[in-house]
């Protein structure tokens, strides 16, 4: 019997680690359910940034498009802007020379006047011989 009792002992010594064994299983597969949640919930989180990080390359690329616009604009207000200061120039130089050619003409007008007043004067003194 005493043998009996030494395998009878080492049976539940066996069972007592089987069932202590079967409790550390049951807690892995806990842990491991929970990781999959997680690695689950990661994924998720993966994706939206995936997807954020999509729509802010469509944003990006539309600045872009805007920027390049902005850019031709800029050019063209610059072009205009060249084009204005040599007209403005231009102008400048005429109303130079049409200053010029009314002091010209106010010189002439003086000339004629005095040139009307003598003759008036040298008819007048015509006029006064006769």
């Amino acid at each position: 019997m005493y043998m009996e009792e030494k395998v009878l002992i080492i049976l539940q010594d066996i069972q007592s680690k089987i069932g202590s064994m079967e409790n550390k299983m049951d807690s892995m597969e806990s842990k491991i359910g929970s990781m999959e949640s997680k690695i689950g919930s990661m994924e998720s989180k993966m994706d939206s940034m995936e997807s954020k990080i999509g729509s802010m390359d469509t944003e990006i690329k539309g600045i872009k498009v805007q920027l390049g616009e902005h850019g031709q604009i800029l050019k063209a207000l610059e072009h205009s802007l060249a084009v204005n200061n040599a007209k403005q120039e231009v102008m400048e130089n005429d109303i130079a020379h049409i200053k010029g050619d009314v002091a010209a003409i106010r010189n002439d007008l003086c000339f004629v006047e005095q040139a009307t007043a003598k003759n008036w004067n040298d008819i007048a003194h015509l006029k006064a011989i006769k």
